[in-house]
């Protein structure tokens, strides 16, 4: 092995044995990576509570979006629909808008900081940083209609999907970046 590989693979070995015993998780290997989640931030403010809400950071430490966990579709009036909320790294504000639509099922971020909705009513929107919507997709098989999404996750190139009936769709996301190329 090269030098240092050794030293290297012990070193590995003491902290994995080290977080067993503390009943810290240990690191979890995909795709030759390690990866380890935990926590990394707290905040004291009150509207931002991860246990009352879905908070989603954009790749490189940019934006974050948050809604509430059970973002449902309310009845009453606007002031009663639920914000999905755009904030800086630093949780200064950078947008908000009214989610009017159907139960979120999944958020999470594109590549370029474009922040990916998807709805059980099986329809995907896309949205600037700003909170300026870019574009509305079905989630659907060629040809056919949208169907009920029951469970979804966001990754960098678009929607992976879920159906009632338990088909899996992708959707390639690709908003128009626009007249300045994005």
């Amino acid at each position: 092995p090269p030098a240092g590989e050794g030293a290297k693979a012990m070193a590995e070995d003491a902290l994995a044995d080290l977080q067993a015993r503390a009943g810290v998780p240990s690191w979890l290997e995909l795709g030759g990576m390690r990866y380890h989640r935990r926590q990394f931030w707290t905040t004291r403010r009150r509207d931002l509570q991860p246990s009352a809400q879905i908070i989603v950071g954009a790749p490189g430490g940019g934006a974050l979006a948050a809604v509430r966990a059970d973002a449902a579709r309310a009845v009453k009036s606007d002031s009663q629909w639920p914000r999905v909320r755009i904030l800086t790294a630093a949780l200064e504000p950078l947008a908000s808008f009214a989610w009017t639509h159907p139960r979120i099922v999944c958020i999470g971020w594109l590549r370029g900081e474009l922040l990916a909705v998807a709805a059980e009513d099986g329809t995907a929107r896309a949205y600037d940083v700003r909170g300026a919507m870019l574009g509305e997709w079905l989630l659907a098989e060629d040809g056919g209609g949208p169907e009920e999404v029951v469970d979804g996750v966001v990754i960098p190139s678009g929607v992976v999907a879920v159906t009632k009936s338990l088909r899996v769709i992708y959707l390639e996301l690709a908003p128009d970046p626009g007249p300045a190329g994005g």
